[in-house]
């Protein structure tokens, strides 16, 4: 059976969006609950690697600085 889906949201996504999506339970975290407030992108990335979870974003330079590979 496929392990079900774990995201991370950082303090640039509305923390509205994880609760509503406990409230249809997918497990969600984010960057306040996680005491990862002003923390680095990579350590938003670290913590969301380290919980086998798929990191959510709005921040329109996340890891931009250093990260090879195209951009928009």
């Amino acid at each position: 059976m496929t392990e079900p889906l774990r995201f991370h949201l950082n303090e640039h996504v509305d923390p509205d969006l994880a609760r509503a999506l406990r409230r249809v339970e997918i497990d969600a975290t984010t960057t306040t609950e996680a005491n990862l407030h002003t923390s680095s992108d990579d350590a938003q990335l670290n913590f969301a690697l380290s919980e086998g979870r798929i990191l959510i974003t709005h921040d329109q330079d996340f890891l931009r600085v250093g990260c090879p590979g195209p951009h928009a």
